[in-house]
């Protein structure tokens, strides 16, 4: 785990599959991994990313972003002798509970308008 600004967290995974995929069955594999929170990819010469690039999801009290690039694709230009890929996680709570302390005490502090 990596420790980024302000209370971000930043997790990165890699997931190594033993042979090289076609491009969709890796969207296939990696999206089933997340969950399916992707509808898309998009193709570079050696790198493919879900769209949207990154995905925000709530799991119990948590909130995440969650982006992943696959690399070793068949047909790219990678040089790699399987697929492999990266999958991100950004733990954005203590972004969100600061967002909402600071609605709550807003909603605290107004008052009557006509």
């Amino acid at each position: 785990m990596i420790e980024l600004e302000r209370g971000l967290k930043k997790i990165v995974v890699s997931v190594k599959e033993p042979t090289r995929l076609k491009p969709f069955g890796a969207f296939n594999r990696f999206n089933d991994m997340v969950g399916n929170l992707f509808f898309d990819y998009h193709l570079d010469a050696y790198k493919m990313s879900f769209v949207p690039y990154e995905a925000r999801v709530k799991y119990k009290k948590k909130f995440f972003g969650v982006a992943v690039e696959i690399y070793g694709f068949v047909g790219d230009n990678s040089g790699l002798k399987r697929t492999e890929g990266r999958v991100e996680l950004i733990d954005y709570t203590k972004w969100v509970e600061d967002y909402q302390k600071c609605k709550r005490l807003e909603g605290e502090d107004t008052t009557t308008r006509r």
